[in-house]
């Protein structure tokens, strides 16, 4: 699992592509990745929607 975090070229990569990377790694060995490090209040925004 420390390969995962520690390759070259997935450091080089904005967070949210980062992090997609992590999750798409953890799935190729059969583990569910919740994006931990991800701070998803700061990227996520809620707005109404009128149904």
């Amino acid at each position: 699992m420390r390969e995962i975090f520690r390759d070259e070229h997935t450091q080089c990569l904005p967070s949210p592509q980062r992090e997609r990377s992590y999750a798409a790694a953890f799935a190729r060995i059969g583990v569910d990745y919740d994006h931990p490090t991800m701070p998803l209040g700061s990227i996520v925004r809620r707005e109404r929607v009128a149904a």
